[in-house]
């Protein structure tokens, strides 16, 4: 063994205690105050997100019959999964949930930019499944139209999704909403709702 390897894994295991305890604000505060102007080189878990996403976001959908009537709201399935244990250590949902992510930050972005955010007389709480039209809590949201946007490829990759979900042979039309809540939040929170859209039976 070389009389190097020692202290290299002793530096190493070091970094990794140090690294470990810079990744709470309590534990923070405390290894500032013993390493002092070196803290900044430490690497903390948000070392490449200086600002981690703390909501999920939800896709719902519902839909327009032909008598003019409408839907409960429904949840597209597979995005923003209840949270287990057992993700720490496999979670394979947290690529769509990601991509979901990334399409609503974007896209988003894109709607603050030129409209006020939306605001609902009633949101739909999350503890609710919203799986059926007797037990879901109507949405009454007010549909913002983004115009030439609405052909743009994310808003185009959202309608795609719903439109691929499950619709009575007797919905004429379908519209989305982007709703967002985390472990805080005891409702949804509403982002974007769109115009109805016609579907292809």
């Amino acid at each position: 063994m070389s009389p190097l390897t020692v202290p290299i894994i002793f530096v190493l295991l070091a970094w990794i205690a140090v690294t470990i305890l810079n990744s709470t604000e309590r534990s923070r505060s405390l290894l500032r105050r013993i390493v002092g102007d070196f803290a900044p080189i430490i690497p903390g878990w948000s070392f490449f997100a200086p600002t981690p996403g703390q909501v999920d976001y939800h896709l719902f959908y519902r839909d327009k019959r032909v008598d003019g009537s409408k839907t409960a709201w429904q949840r597209v399935p597979r995005f923003g999964m209840e949270r287990k244990w057992t993700h720490l250590f496999w979670n394979t949902d947290i690529y769509r949930d990601k991509a979901l992510f990334d399409v609503v930050e974007h896209f988003t972005s894109t709607v603050a930019d030129e409209h006020e955010p939306v605001e609902a007389d009633e949101t739909t709480d999350g503890s609710s499944a919203v799986a059926d039209e007797e037990n879901a809590q109507q949405l009454e949201l007010e549909p913002v139209d983004l115009g030439d946007k609405q052909g743009s490829i994310l808003y185009m990759s959202l309608l795609n999704c719903v439109s691929l979900q499950d619709h009575s042979r007797m919905s004429d039309a379908t519209q989305f909403a982007i709703m967002a809540n985390s472990r805080e939040q005891t409702q949804y929170e509403p982002i974007y709702i769109s115009q109805f859209h016609k579907l292809e039976q």
